[in-house]
């Protein structure tokens, strides 16, 4: 994984104290988001909770329509993999709402 693709995953706050972890420590970016997902792999309680805030910061973001911010972990391997489930939900929920489309409103999607 590239640095701006490892990093690019985290709002801009996570994403430059990342960078700066990753700096700090001599590797690259896509090292740091390879371990923290490791770690969910292996830690079923890590993986729990950060499912757990995924889908609180979803709630909050689309159904909400609030402000995420404070709801992101402070651990920045966590919001790594918190940002990864994020975005399967996301995918998830689209590709839900574009079965339950009607033509007319496809086409004007395409």
């Amino acid at each position: 994984m590239r640095a701006d693709e490892a990093t690019c995953i985290l709002p801009r706050p996570k994403r430059l104290q990342f960078e700066a972890q990753a700096a700090k420590r001599g590797v690259e970016p896509g090292e740091l988001v390879m371990r923290a997902l490791k770690r969910a792999a292996k830690d079923r309680a890590f993986a729990d909770c950060a499912f757990s805030r995924a889908q609180e910061i979803f709630a909050s973001r689309y159904l909400e329509h609030q402000n995420d911010w404070h709801l992101w972990p402070k651990s920045l391997n966590k919001s790594v993999v918190v940002r990864i489930l994020l975005n399967a939900i996301e995918e998830q929920i689209g590709e839900e709402e574009l079965l339950e489309m009607r033509q007319e409103e496809l086409d004007a999607v395409e």
